[in-house]
């Protein structure tokens, strides 16, 4: 066994922008971000914080002055000093209004109400936090434990009790000591360790702070510097705004498609049979296509693109879109003069054929087997969140119970790798509709 241990000094959170300002509140107050974004918007007009609308948490660099004002008037204890650093001042990663911060107006905080003082003083104490004087140090303690005798396993135990709290003084709900036992080095201690059985977890539902996380930074790798994503939101990659995002939320909530209840939210049947719905019509509710939206929107912004040119974009899709949407139906798609067989449905053995139609080609049962069986496959598919196209050699493959190969990428590692596709002998169930599911195949590497 081993112990050791290290003095750390932690940096501050950064300034508030809207969606943080949302997420933090709806966690620690219970709040919607509607009705965040509405009491600060009514600090706003009080005067006692910046513009509310805000996608960064930087300051602008010429507001270093308006800075150190704002320190000498409400330091009245001595506790903050400037800091001239890049982690507040960045030009760089602001679009046009600067981190919420507190005004040179000293807030009365008996005239606010309970809310209103909450979301105050959340914004003041994070300014508080940014400028505090006294650094926030941390002991960091590991002790190593080997475990067996003959091939020992490490396993470790991690503590940390705060020297001094810096900015923690106003963060107090970050500042928790985790102790650990009073061992000694070389100390031998009894360990009965066994096996516990459990059951894999499904993903978490959203809470106020990860949608709001998601809906800012949607295609975030965990590889990601703060630099890619500032220039990712820049660039428009983002679903709704700042200024649109809470209203959105809140109109889904009050139209009975999500619920939000103890920060947490849930998709009610209204919003299940909403996307049911679209799905039938092939509607395009990607992060992708949405985000595409937001970049027009923000070229125009940029002057890189005329409304008039904005408003010819998006009149052609939704025009494309409309006028093909008949061709979604499958009831459409019998008009073969020829029915060539392809192979067997992988689902229930029947033969598969090629049917035309006006929107293309696809692949599935003649109209009377599809009663029975709703097995089709399309030239387009996604295995895995990989957008891939097929040949009529690979479709044929696939219905003979054979797997194709592809180069594949895996977000998850952030790196392509090559395995074969093959259709799982039973379909996927999802909002009480089958789908194709898919399984990767890999090639045995000979022994040598």
């Amino acid at each position: 066994m081993d112990v050791s241990s290290r003095d750390t000094v932690k940096n501050s959170p950064r300034l508030f922008s809207l969606s943080k300002l949302q997420g933090y509140c709806g966690k620690k107050f219970k709040l919607k971000p509607a009705e965040t974004l509405s009491i600060v918007q009514s600090l706003y007009e009080m005067g006692l914080v910046t513009y509310p609308r805000t996608n960064t948490e930087f300051l602008s660099e010429n507001e270093k002055d308006k800075v150190k004002n704002l320190i000498q008037i409400h330091d009245m204890n001595g506790e903050l000093i400037y800091k001239d650093t890049k982690r507040v001042f960045d030009d760089s990663k602001i679009e046009s209004h600067s981190a919420l911060s507190p005004t040179e107006k000293i807030a009365d905080i008996s005239s606010l109400s309970e809310k209103e003082a909450n979301v105050y003083t959340t914004i003041y104490n994070r300014f508080f936090s940014v400028f505090t004087k006294e650094e926030c140090v941390v002991t960091e303690s590991v002790i190593d434990i080997q475990v067996g005798r003959y091939k020992p396993e490490s396993i470790q135990l991690k503590g940390k009790m705060f020297k001094s709290l810096g900015w923690m003084k106003y963060e107090m709900d970050d500042a928790k000591n985790v102790s650990l036992p009073d061992l000694k080095i070389g100390e031998q201690i009894p360990v009965d360790f066994k096996p516990v059985e459990k059951k894999t977890s499904p993903p978490s539902h959203y809470t106020v702070e990860t949608l709001g996380n998601y809906l800012t930074h949607p295609f975030k790798k965990e590889n990601d510097s703060l630099d890619d994503e500032y220039k990712s939101l820049l660039d428009g990659c983002e679903i709704g705004t700042e200024a649109t995002r809470a209203g959105i939320i809140e109109k889904a909530i009050n139209v009975g498609y999500i619920s939000l209840k103890r920060n947490v939210y849930r998709i009610e049947p209204k919003g299940k049979y909403m996307v049911e719905s679209l799905q039938k019509v092939h509607c395009d509710m990607s992060p992708a296509r949405t985000v595409e939206m937001q970049k027009t929107l923000k070229s125009v912004y940029k002057g890189n693109l005329s409304i008039d040119d904005a408003l010819i974009e998006t009149k052609s899709f939704l025009n494309d879109y409309f006028n093909n949407l008949s061709n979604y139906s499958l009831s459409q798609y019998d008009k073969s003069s020829e029915w060539t067989e392809y192979g067997s449905c992988p689902w229930c053995g029947k033969p598969i054929y090629k049917l035309k139609g006006k929107h293309g080609d696809f692949y599935s049962h003649k109209k009377d087997d599809r009663a029975q069986c709703s097995f089709a496959l399309q030239k387009k598919v996604n295995v895995f969140g990989n957008e891939i196209e097929l040949s009529e050699k690979d479709i044929k493959s696939l219905l003979n119970g054979k797997s194709p190969k592809f180069t594949l990428y895996s977000k998850g590692k952030d790196k392509n790798y090559e395995a074969g596709i093959k259709i799982k002998n039973k379909p996927k169930l999802f909002n009480n509709k089958d789908y194709i599911d898919w399984e990767l195949v890999f090639s045995k590497k000979k022994k040598r």
